[in-house]
């Protein structure tokens, strides 16, 4: 399809990723083409910096990652190609210390740091040399024998190369780490908080129980879902939801129920416009879908509704909620129901505790909201069943 849209349009080809080439070609009909409906936002998927990762660590700290989950973020992030913790993370090359104890050696901050600016400082034990030979050809890797007669590097993955010294050329510490640099941008927030909780256990985990986490809207789920395809499309991973103006508030509606769960999802409202929600334990019906809803947006951030007509069950604290929220960024939320009890965080921070058991089950549903033009982006969206 891709190389049929180049040759139609006698434009260059794009990114080889599907995703990213879907961007390639929005941006070029939009410059082209006055009305093309793009969808060029740079900010279309978060992106954590440092000291968001850091304040969710610390601000969520009261709630347990699960370490056993955290074992497979380690071989997902690819830890376990260099590095060994315990008896399930990863293979003893050599090539990566050992991590345990690392979070011992560490408090949150530095650990988080040598993950995320891994060149920052480079340990004199693992700096990596580059060997130039007298035919041009340059190897990489540890150093561990360098004497008159040969020169042996201890590559990643554990192999050992022997270079005779009178082949080499020019020797020299690389200024880069080993440890490549975006390891954890694909990871959720709750990811990160998982391979933490394994760190901490030194890879000595039980095995995880109960259902994993479902990616709402991955290649697997995507027919799980039903809404009015000029207002919303699945894109990437995640779900936007766009209105120049609506007499009556839409949604995008499961077609699974759950009953109790935990729920993570990135949100973003486009320039801090407009109103959107989640509902849960929701039924599918033309207006409001009852069940429970977390508000999105104006001055209702973080709060907590019932659509049965009771209104406003629980209402975040303004000052907190202020104090967290980005409204023209993205916001990590999640969400525990079990039985009666209503958990909300909001990039880490406790906004809601609430008891009540009027809905028992039902279905999600995303909102774009009645009212004015806006957009609305979800990512990361995560359910995992607690039963």
């Amino acid at each position: 399809f891709l190389d049929l849209y180049a040759h139609w349009t006698g434009a260059p080809a794009g990114p080889l990723d599907w995703n990213a080439s879907l961007v390639h070609w929005e941006r070029w009909g939009a410059e082209r083409f006055p009305g093309f409906a793009a969808d060029v936002d740079d900010s279309r998927r978060p992106v954590w910096d440092f000291d968001v990762q850091l304040s969710f660590l610390e601000r969520s700290s009261t709630r347990s990652g699960s370490a056993a989950r955290g074992a497979a973020v380690f071989e997902q992030a690819s830890c376990a190609t260099c590095h060994v913790l315990g008896e399930v993370g990863g293979s003893d090359t050599g090539w990566g210390p050992d991590l345990t104890g690392v979070t011992r050696r560490f408090d949150r901050r530095s650990l988080l740091e040598a993950i995320v600016f891994p060149s920052r400082v480079i340990s004199d034990q693992h700096i990596t040399v580059n060997v130039e030979t007298t035919n041009g050809a340059v190897h990489s890797g540890r150093l561990l024998i360098d004497d008159a007669e040969r020169v042996v590097l201890l590559e990643r993955g554990g192999e050992r190369r022997t270079l005779p010294r009178a082949e080499v050329a020019e020797l020299w510490d690389s200024e880069v780490s080993a440890m490549p640099e975006g390891l954890l941008t694909a990871l959720t927030l709750e990811q990160l908080k998982d391979l933490v909780a394994f760190l901490d256990a030194d890879g000595v985990v039980e095995s995880a129980t109960g259902p994993d986490w479902i990616g709402l809207f991955d290649d697997a789920h995507r027919n799980l879902w039903e809404g009015e395809v000029a207002l919303w499309k699945l894109r990437g991973g995640g779900l936007v939801g766009r209105t120049r103006g609506l007499a009556e508030s839409a949604y995008f509606f499961s077609k699974l129920s759950w009953s109790d769960f935990e729920l993570e999802f990135d949100v973003r409202l486009k320039q801090g416009a407009g109103n959107s929600g989640v509902h849960y334990r929701a039924r599918a019906s033309e207006g409001d879908p009852g069940g429970y809803q977390v508000d999105l947006g104006a001055q209702y951030w973080g709060s907590l509704f019932a659509g049965d007509g009771r209104g406003t069950l629980a209402r975040a604290d303004e000052a907190t909620w202020r104090d967290v929220v980005q409204p023209s960024g993205w916001n990590h939320f999640h969400l525990r129901v079990d039985g009666d009890q209503h958990t909300l965080e909001v990039n880490g921070v406790r906004l809601v505790e609430l008891e009540d058991g009027a809905v028992r089950e039902g279905l999600l549903a995303f909102q774009l909201h009645a009212g004015g033009p806006m957009e609305v982006r979800f990512q990361n969206a995560r359910l995992r069943p607690l039963r």
